[in-house]
C-alpha cells in the first residue's frame, strides 16, 4: 500500500458541511472551480478516481454554475466501519485559527480545500478522495433557510415569558 498524496485545490464553497455530518455520515464540501477543474480531472484520471464531478440527474451532463464553472465535491466519513467516530475535518481561517462549529460557511465563500488521494483496498489500482481540511479565505456567511418572504411590521413581538410558555407546552 502506498502513502496518501495530499493536494490542495481553491474556489467558492457551497453546500458545505465540515462541522456536523450530514445524514449520510459524511463531511462534505462541494467546490466551484475555475482555473483548478483541469488539474483536478487529471489527478482523478491519473489516479483512477470515480469523478465527483456534479451532474445533472436529468441529463448526465456535468454540472455548471452560471460562469460555466465545474461543481466537485470532496467528502469525508465521520465513522468507520467498525462504527467508531472519525475526526471532523480542520476548518481554519485565512490566519490559520480554528473556526468553531458554530460558525457556519455559507455559499460562495472563498475558500481553499486539502484532500487526501488514497489507495482503495477493494479495487487495485484505484484511489479515493478524502476531505482533509478548509482554509475560509473570504467568509460568506451561512444565511440558512429562514427567508420567509416576510418583511418586519410594527405588532406583536415575541418577548422571553413568550418563550418559557411555548416551551412549557410543547
Amino acid at each position: 500500500m502506498t502513502d496518501a498524496i495530499f493536494l490542495q485545490v481553491s474556489g467558492k464553497a457551497y453546500w458545505t458541511q465540515v462541522h456536523k455530518a450530514n445524514k449520510y455520515d459524511k463531511y462534505s464540501i462541494t467546490l466551484e472551480l475555475d482555473d483548478e477543474a483541469a488539474f483536478v480531472k487529471d489527478v482523478l484520471t491519473k489516479y483512477k478516481v470515480k469523478s465527483d464531478f456534479q451532474k445533472d440527474k436529468e441529463t448526465g451532463e456535468y454540472s455548471k454554475s452560471e460562469t460555466g464553472n465545474r461543481f466537485f465535491t470532496i467528502r469525508k466519513n465521520s465513522v468507520n466501519q467498525k462504527g467508531e467516530t472519525l475526526k471532523a475535518p480542520t476548518v481554519v481561517d485565512a490566519q490559520l485559527r480554528a473556526i468553531p462549529a458554530t460558525v457556519a460557511i455559507g455559499n460562495g465563500s472563498k475558500v481553499k480545500v486539502n484532500f487526501a488521494v488514497n489507495e482503495r483496498h477493494d479495487i487495485k489500482g484505484a484511489h479515493s478522495l478524502k476531505l482533509v481540511g478548509v482554509q475560509v479565505l473570504d467568509l460568506v456567511p451561512y444565511e440558512g433557510t429562514t427567508n420567509t418572504g416576510f418583511t418586519a411590521e410594527t405588532g406583536y413581538t415575541v418577548t422571553a415569558e413568550d418563550d418559557i410558555v411555548l416551551a412549557a407546552n410543547e
